[in-house]
């Protein structure tokens, strides 16, 4: 027996009960050439994924964001340009960026600290459990409401508004 065979009979299936379609889709005779605009967005999608940069708040703490953090946060801009674009948004993470460097200028409000444990509970979800695990007395539940996901919007627009500006000033 072979070991194709001894797979598909230890799900209790035989090669010859599973079927196979061999028959490949068909492909459009004459494929349509992307025009000019849909190059220009590719490109603009693309430069915005590469270069965009992190937003941090005034005080010169961007040099304390952990290297592994940025290149995790750059391979995620990179992964989800498309849709930043597309909702001229930035990613969660660099909100996370953000709210991380504005955190340590002065105590945040109640609304800002909610988005910051939302923010890192999604993003950084073992660094929450650490959080929560170590201190019990922590009563923040990692959630936000529907005005302070307003506010998160708001907070990855003008983030999003930023990397682009940041973008143009290097091009």
């Amino acid at each position: 027996m072979s070991i194709q065979t001894d797979l598909f009979d230890f799900y209790g299936e035989t090669i010859d009960k599973i079927p196979l379609d061999v028959n490949p889709p068909k492909l459009p005779k004459k494929l349509n050439k992307p025009s000019k605009k849909d190059e220009k967005d590719f490109v603009n999608t693309l430069m915005y994924g590469v270069t965009a940069g992190f937003v941090f708040g005034p005080g010169g703490w961007d040099d304390t964001f952990p290297e592994d953090l940025r290149t995790r946060g750059k391979m995620l801009r990179l992964a989800m340009c498309k849709k930043c674009i597309d909702e001229t948004m930035c990613t969660q993470f660099d909100a996370l960026a953000y709210m991380y460097s504005i955190n340590f200028l002065a105590p945040l409000g109640t609304n800002a600290f909610h988005i910051y444990m939302y923010l890192m509970k999604e993003e950084l979800p073992d660094k929450w459990k650490i959080l929560v695990d170590d201190d019990k007395s922590f009563h923040q539940d990692g959630n936000i409401d529907d005005y302070e996901a307003g506010l998160l919007k708001d907070l990855r627009r003008w983030i999003f508004k930023h990397q682009i500006k940041g973008i143009k000033s290097h091009v």
